[in-house]
């Protein structure tokens, strides 16, 4: 069991909807793992104060919608998740503002920082404790240390529920995924005119 775990990621965990906490909800894939994180993101921001990224949709439509964006992107690969996931919001509101990043070799550091406020994707490298033979992505929703080894808490699509797994080289990409609404500016009468 984690020993330590930060404020804003218990708030995530308890689900307890209160001003200014988050609230995350994972859903199981029903076909590729790239396509379920990115449509697991999206419905995280979508419960969290963007409600047009999924409203009046359930979970599989932002799944299905997402998967035919990736396609047209050119597939299941990395590099294809920041326009899908740029293309999916500008779809839904184009009030809102979306940052995507892919890194690479991602530090430990740089995913237990960003998930502090947001979840993140993480990938799994061949290799990894998910797969001998393939990659795999997840969610990252937080991280911690368990006996004496640094964690990541993920959602990895194959349950509606957190895992923990233990940090490694296997640990191969991290995609930011950081969104704000656009403001609306007022014109405001000048008050040396007066």
């Amino acid at each position: 069991m984690f020993q330590r775990i930060s404020y804003a990621l218990k708030k995530v965990f308890y689900r307890k909807k209160a001003v200014g906490q988050m609230e995350y909800e994972p859903n199981p894939q029903s076909g590729n793992c790239i396509v379920a994180s990115i449509s697991n993101i999206l419905w995280f921001w979508a419960k969290n104060g963007y409600d047009s990224l999924a409203y009046g949709m359930s979970f599989r439509e932002v799944e299905a919608a997402v998967d035919a964006l990736i396609l047209y992107e050119g597939g299941y690969a990395n590099v294809n998740i920041p326009a899908t996931i740029k293309k999916y919001v500008k779809s839904k509101d184009r009030g809102y503002f979306v940052k995507v990043k892919n890194r690479k070799r991602p530090k430990f550091s740089r995913v237990k920082k960003e998930t502090v406020r947001r979840p993140c994707l993480l990938g799994f490298a061949v290799g990894s404790p998910f797969s001998g033979e393939v990659g795999h992505m997840t969610v990252c929703v937080g991280t911690g240390v368990s006996d004496g080894k640094d964690c990541c808490r993920i959602m990895d699509g194959w349950s509606a529920s957190v895992t923990e797994k233990p940090w490694g080289e296997y640990n191969d990409f991290i995609a930011t995924v950081r969104m704000s609404k656009r403001r609306k500016f007022a014109l405001r009468p000048n008050p040396a005119s007066d």
